[in-house]
């Protein structure tokens, strides 16, 4: 190991870091899912436990623990904010970048690992999602590491650690985001198995594997069947069955949805690895290991095209496929140099990102042109009043990938490879410097005024509350104490809206509403409204009764 992390894995590393650690907390947490996740690891801080996931303290039964206590333990070293809560993920990035290194060399040799690697660095979601509090980066890494150790098994000595290791994987992705784990990686290695030892043997592996994955996970459940009660372990259950047969808070979409999804967001690398469909990029390569990842994008791909509730990351564990296999090509490339169409279709895919990067700012900037893109009453009402604070640099990010552009087109002849390598580096700086100076002006347009408003009343003794829509903003930004939680107060879940609006309440309440879809609460009179008038969100106020 030493001889690959000497030079390019200590460089690599670096690049990460460089790329996604400063000001990684520059931005607010985006709903739903990155305040959902932060506020249960502050909940845990908050409370002292750090076995029970709870939002707004009530039991959490949507996803296991593991997750959160990267974050708490990031929140406990950095304070609870932005940083800390995507802390975790850059830290993963950075495991995940060198892990993919190691792999190439083992599997092939030095030079694919490195190609590998910056693919993986080089491609816009793979990028992306380092910089992100989203769970996926966690559990996607076990799980690839699941397969990997799986695979070390059948090829290498002391089979027994590798499965064990491969279980303990497994069991880390299970205790991340819960059973479907199981179901991802299993299929591709069950397939495999069957196909090399007969299914004796695969049957055995398989059993050794799936034990020591579901042993955390199963102590868990049960301690939380054992604080809750039956409810909790059957609701778990039921939420993971919904996702498969509904889309879930409106989360839907069509069949093709996450083929459309990989194609587009994993640019290079996507449109690179169609080539490895063609038998000559394939002779060099173990057959094993390419088969078992092709499963693994077909199960990734199929699986959640069946789900039918539709989300952009739900596919992200198909990003470890599909740049192989695009290493697979490009490393083959690396040798001759000879077919100028691999360089053209990289060109082209950091053109487009280049391109959409450069637009996305100036098409937010022009008013006029969002008031003719956009349907909705709210979103169309904050349009109209928002002035965001344009600096007139924001293209500067979409600027460095067409930098690298410019310049691997001049090194296109002279230094191909060098070229490749310009393109991938170029994007990996274009989006993370996008997340740095773009992102927080995207916000002025969705949550700004909201998570600012939240957080002016962390030290007072008030509850926040929205009506008529779904967030956990005012929980994570407006730091909600136990003791004004319908869990601290005795009230049932049901009737905490209609507590809060008529109920005997030991405080003052803020409701939080959009303008548009509030005519019910502006007919009462107990309520007095905060803040400009004008504005899209609107707060209320309801005062205390001493």
């Amino acid at each position: 190991m030493k001889h690959w992390i000497r030079q390019p894995g200590l460089l690599l590393a670096a690049f990460v870091i460089v790329t996604v650690l400063p000001l990684l907390g520059n931005a607010y947490l985006f709903d739903w899912d990155e305040v959902n996740f932060a506020e249960c690891a502050r909940e845990m801080i908050a409370t002292g436990d750090y076995l029970h996931p709870t939002i707004d303290f009530m039991p959490f039964w949507e996803k296991p623990p593991l997750f959160f206590w990267l974050q708490a333990a990031a929140m406990h070293m950095f304070g609870v904010n932005e940083f800390a809560a995507r802390f975790p993920n850059a830290l993963i990035g950075i495991i995940n970048v060198l892990f993919i290194l190691w792999v190439g060399r083992r599997w092939i040799d030095q030079q694919f690992g490195i190609v590998w690697a910056l693919l993986w660095i080089g491609s816009l979601l793979p990028q992306f999602y380092m910089h992100s509090g989203l769970i996926d980066p966690t559990f996607n890494l076990a799980m690839f590491a699941t397969i990997v150790f799986a695979l070390e098994s059948q090829r290498a000595a002391r089979r027994w650690l590798w499965l064990s290791l491969s279980g303990i994987s497994l069991g880390l992705a299970i205790l991340t985001k819960g059973p479907v784990a199981m179901l991802l990686v299993g299929l591709p290695l069950i397939i495999v198995w069957l196909k090399r030892n007969g299914w004796k043997r695969a049957v055995g592996d398989s059993a050794t594997v799936l034990v020591l994955s579901l042993l955390p996970f199963v102590v868990w459940l049960l301690s939380d069947r054992s604080e809750y009660g039956q409810w909790f372990v059957r609701s778990f259950v039921e939420y993971q069955l919904r996702l498969l047969t509904t889309g879930d808070a409106g989360h839907s979409g069509p069949v093709y949805y996450h083929v459309v999804v990989l194609l587009l967001g994993c640019i290079p690398a996507s449109w690179i690895a169609l080539a490895a469909v063609r038998t000559r990029y394939r002779h060099h390569i173990p057959t094993e290991q390419t088969q078992a990842l092709g499963l693994l994008l077909i199960t990734v791909v199929v699986v959640f095209s069946i789900v039918q509730t539709k989300i952009v990351h739900y596919s992200s564990l198909a990003y470890y496929p599909l740049t192989y296999f695009a290493a697979v090509v490009l490393s083959r490339w690396w040798h001759q140099c000879t077919e100028r169409w691999l360089l053209f279709v990289t060109i082209l895919g950091s053109s487009l990102l280049a391109i959409a990067l450069i637009a996305t700012p100036l098409v937010l900037s022009n008013q006029a042109l969002l008031l003719r893109l956009v349907r909705d009453d709210f979103a169309r009402s904050i349009v109209e009043t928002t002035i965001p604070h344009w600096s007139g640099v924001e293209w500067a990010a979409g600027a460095l990938v067409a930098t690298a552009v410019v310049i691997a087109a001049v090194f296109i002849k002279r230094m191909p490879r060098a070229a490749v390598v310009v393109l991938l580096i170029g994007n990996a700086l274009g989006i993370s410097a996008f997340l740095r100076i773009v992102a927080p002006r995207i916000q002025d347009f969705t949550q700004r005024r909201f998570v600012e408003f939240c957080r002016a009343y962390v030290q007072r003794d008030v509850i926040l509350q929205p009506i008529g829509f779904k967030t956990y903003v005012h929980l994570f930004y407006g730091r909600r104490q136990a003791e004004r939680s319908p869990r601290g107060l005795g009230i049932p879940a049901a009737q905490w809206e209609q507590f809060l609006l008529d109920g005997d309440v030991p405080c003052n309440v803020v409701f939080i509403a959009k303008r548009t879809k509030a005519a019910d609460l502006l007919r009462r009179t107990d309520l007095v409204q905060l803040d400009d008038p004008n504005s899209p969100w609107l707060f209320l106020l309801r005062p205390h009764k001493k």
